[in-house]
């Protein structure tokens, strides 16, 4: 489907100016959204009946149907929520079944709001809101307030302005003021200053891409706490996929790292958020990679985070010192396959005695299916004999097989 897309395109590429921004979409489309927030301090969640925890990760992932009305200065959208699902880490480990119970309610809560914005004529995101029901009491009223700036750090990446000038397009562009994409997670407001730089970069499967960097200094509105005044610089990394032919978005994906400016630190930790974001049409063709994602796929568990600690007696080894070939496995094991999985990549660190056998394997990136299955391929994988016991960190890359090549998994690598 992707090179007859490239086929279809190629005309539009080969223009000197890429078209304007344009919600080139029929009377509705479907967009699947993700967004996972991190924050070391936490942040609370609130339900109704008196409950509430704090949260130091949240991961939000939905299909949303929008549908949009041009008008001679904006383009309005409305959006709702076709399916959502919320999950949490409490800060707190006592804490987890209150957040569990929290963002339950808050899932619900969803499915009966619309979400409404406003889009410039150069995709520029105005007037973001969440109409919900009827604020019944001050709690009502703070909980629909913050599911708001919740859904906001996931609609964000639908604030994405291009230029008219064929000549930005060849230099890049700057967007300074108010970024969507750059404000933080609170009922509050985000103060400060911000900045995107982006730019056209090469073609990928007949789509246009633009890459994007940002910055600035942020922090929550009247943001003087208890630990005093908080200013975060936040850097912006990024890039989105363009169908030449509209200039309607098709794909993107953003993070954003935020720091504690030296003088607003209080603790040892300069952290303060963490987000990863993206955003991919799924009524089209034109995704990025070999094969668009399924829906099932997209909504599949995934781990995330970074590997986790070796022994003090381990030597942690980076794998191109063992001079072996990177492991693969061809054929997807039978609880995948629903997913209807692309060529994807599990990762995991492995601790090895010195023999050559694997003691410990814990995947810690990756689809949450293929975790089990790649922990037993690399346990009873061979590695070279060194002098002593030693980790390394080990990239399995799943391959789904072609049906003549049998249903069966098989472990092809190794040394």
């Amino acid at each position: 489907m992707i090179p007859l897309l490239a086929a279809l395109l190629a005309p539009a590429l080969a223009a000197d100016v890429p078209p304007p921004f344009g919600w080139q979409h029929p009377a509705a489309a479907t967009w699947h959204l993700e967004s996972t927030l991190f924050s070391p301090r936490g942040t609370r969640y609130y339900a109704l009946n008196n409950l509430d925890a704090r949260a130091g990760a949240v991961g939000a992932r939905a299909d949303v149907t929008c549908a949009a009305v041009p008008g001679k200065k904006v383009t309005a959208v409305t959006c709702t929520f076709d399916w959502i699902e919320l999950a949490g880490k409490a800060t707190v480990d006592t804490d987890q079944p209150v957040l569990d119970r929290v963002l339950d309610e808050w899932e619900g809560d969803f499915k009966g709001v619309t979400v409404e914005f406003s889009l410039a004529p150069d995709g520029r995101m105005k007037g973001f809101d969440v109409d919900a029901s009827e604020r019944q009491n001050k709690r009502e009223a703070y909980i629909i307030e913050a599911q708001r700036a919740l859904a906001q750090r996931l609609f964000c990446l639908l604030d994405l302005s291009v230029p008219a000038d064929g000549n930005a397009w060849k230099k890049g562009w700057k967007v300074a003021g108010n970024n969507e994409v750059m404000k933080l997670q609170t009922i509050t407001g985000t103060s400060g200053a911000s900045e995107v730089l982006r730019s056209l970069g090469k073609e990928r499967w007949g789509l246009l891409s633009v890459t994007e960097e940002g910055r600035g200094t942020l922090s929550p509105g009247g943001a003087v706490d208890s630990a005093g005044t908080r200013l975060i610089d936040v850097r912006l990394a990024g890039m989105s996929l363009l169908d030449p032919a509209t200039g309607s978005l098709v794909w993107r994906e953003v993070t954003l790292d935020g720091r504690l400016t030296t003088s607003s630190q209080s603790t040892g930790s300069d952290v303060e958020l963490y987000q990863a974001s993206s955003i991919q049409r799924i009524d089209r063709p034109g995704a990025p990679g070999e094969v668009p994602l399924s829906v099932p796929a997209q909504r599949a568990a995934r781990r995330g985070g970074p590997a986790p600690a070796v022994g003090a007696d381990l030597a942690l080894v980076p794998f191109a010192e063992l001079k072996i070939d990177p492991f693969f496995v061809k054929g997807m094991p039978e609880e995948a396959k629903p997913l209807d999985l692309p060529k994807t990549v599990v990762r995991a660190r492995v601790e090895i005695g010195a023999e050559g056998r694997a003691r410990t394997v814990r995947a810690y990136e990756g689809f949450e299916v293929l975790a089990t299955p790649t922990e037993n391929a690399l346990l009873a994988a061979a590695f070279p004999v060194r002098s002593g016991p030693y980790a390394v960190d080990v990239e399995v890359e799943w391959r789904p097989a072609a049906a003549e090549d049998g249903a069966a998994p098989k472990v092809v690598p190794t040394p």
